[in-house]
């Protein structure tokens, strides 16, 4: 699963079965100088997935709000892994 902006751990339900989603695995990014969501917002992301026990490859670019060519790259290269 791909992500380029935060997760909201608010809307997590409190009891997750960790069995059913241990299979997914997320590729996130974001930009370190995202002028509209908060780069911290997406750092959040990474440590509250893997408590969840899931495989996480978080990346940041040196962009604002928008999606880099390395991005791209980056992304397609953990697909085909």
């Amino acid at each position: 699963m791909y992500f380029n902006n935060y997760f909201n751990q608010e809307i997590v339900p409190e009891n997750i079965d960790t069995n059913a989603i241990s299979h997914l695995k997320f590729f996130i990014s974001h930009g370190s100088v995202d002028q509209v969501i908060p780069v911290e917002w997406a750092r959040k992301a990474k440590p509250a997935l893997e408590n969840l026990g899931l495989e996480v490859e978080y990346q940041e670019y040196p962009i604002g709000h928008g999606v880099s060519p390395k991005n791209f790259f980056d992304f397609k290269n953990w697909l085909l892994k």
